[in-house]
């Protein structure tokens, strides 16, 4: 993988997506709706079905986002789970496999539909 790839891969700042959509959010609205999530959180073997936004959502933006930028620049989906997702792809390759497929799916989800449900106050609590 070029070195770029992998500083942006390992990079615990929020990514230049996260500061693009940040740019457009009115401030105050998302101190209301939501906190701040986690830069590299842990994630569940697969993402959750694309039906509404749920709390996992949420505390998982800076993931789906870093997906998104490491699909944008063709990253290997091996690099990317072992990063992004903390799960190594030698020893665990399906449940690498899956939790990439996934979470991935789920982050074109969120710049499809679920920001809307962000942007209407995040999820149900």
């Amino acid at each position: 993988m070029p070195a770029v790839h992998h500083a942006m891969l390992t990079a615990r700042l929020p990514c230049r997506r996260l500061e693009a959509y940040r740019s457009r959010l009115d401030p105050e609205l998302m101190d209301v709706t939501m906190q701040t999530p986690p830069l590299d959180p842990d994630v569940a073997d697969t993402a959750p079905p694309p039906t509404t936004l749920t709390g996992y959502d949420e505390q998982h933006l800076i993931t789906y986002l870093r997906l998104l930028d490491a699909e944008t620049d063709g990253a290997d989906w091996k690099e990317v789970a072992r990063i992004v997702l903390h799960i190594d792809p030698d020893r665990e390759p399906d449940r690498a496999r899956r939790a990439w497929e996934t979470h991935l799916a789920r982050a074109r989800w969120m710049t499809e539909q679920g920001y809307r449900h962000l942007l209407r106050g995040g999820a149900p609590h």
